[in-house]
């Protein structure tokens, strides 16, 4: 069976836990109508794609709306970038598309790197969404060039990680961990990030799995759903999961350990 891989369609992946949102969000709204309240916004809608859709378009438009009022260019871009995110969430991949090739023409009209690397972070996603590989590794790749000249180190994390998905997907396995063990890296060294460390895992799990390494495979997907299961990440919660309980079922033959992992709240 193909493991589930775990796909970073948000470059701004969240650090915080659902139990400090609340907050984020009462402390967000009461902030004068400026620029840092679209950021604010904006960076909980990135928080809520993760939990629940609708609440990350309700914020999405918030600061887009904000963002017209106050003439914040570059807040009107970071809302475009997440209504692209979203449509590929919703599998509306033309849409995504269109949404985020003009995001990247907004950003390049004005140099702001951050956000053209994240077009080009989203648009490989979406392109690998729809098994064009090729077009995939190419908005990649220039995306990592940005980021890396820039010190980005937080889209250059998520970037390995959709490179490394894209070698898998091409049935490079090798090239595939190579990419994750640099996110890893990145991680390690320069930037910390939950959700995408555990998306790395999963997905390194995932490949040993197809080696049939099992202990390996069984490693990496417990460390990503500790994680997970600490940020209240419900959706990715739910892949390392389903892949933990296919692993024991399908492969290692242990139907019981497969479905308390299947059943576990």
């Amino acid at each position: 069976m193909l493991k589930k891989f775990v796909l970073i369609l948000v470059l701004f992946s969240a650090s915080s836990v659902v139990a400090q949102l609340n907050r984020a969000i009462e402390e967000a709204l009461a902030l004068p109508p400026d620029s840092t309240k679209v950021d604010a916004l904006i960076e909980i809608s990135k928080i809520y794609s993760n939990i629940n859709i609708d609440s990350a378009y309700f914020f999405t438009r918030k600061a887009e709306n904000l963002a017209k009022n106050i003439d914040y260019e570059y807040g009107l871009i970071a809302a475009k970038l997440s209504y692209g995110n979203l449509k590929t969430y919703e599998s509306d991949y033309d849409q995504a598309i269109e949404l985020l090739q003009e995001a990247n023409r907004m950003a390049e009209k004005h140099n702001y790197h951050r956000h053209i690397a994240a077009s080009k972070l989203l648009l490989g996603n979406v392109y690998n969404s729809t098994n064009d590989h090729e077009a995939a590794l190419k908005v990649l790749r220039e995306g990592l060039a940005i980021t890396i000249q820039n010190n980005n180190h937080r889209t250059t994390t998520s970037i390995y990680v959709s490179i490394g998905l894209t070698k898998r997907l091409q049935n490079q396995t090798d090239s595939a961990l190579m990419y994750y063990q640099q996110a890893l890296t990145v991680l390690t060294d320069q930037y910390s990030d939950s959700v995408t460390l555990a998306a790395v895992y999963n997905n390194m799990g995932s490949i040993y799995g197809e080696r049939k390494d099992l202990r390996q495979e069984e490693e990496y997907y417990l460390k990503a759903l500790d994680i997970n299961r600490k940020m209240r990440n419900n959706r990715f919660t739910i892949i390392n999961l389903t892949n933990l309980g296919n692993l024991s079922g399908n492969q290692a033959k242990d139907l019981t350990k497969s479905i308390a992992y299947l059943t576990k709240p």
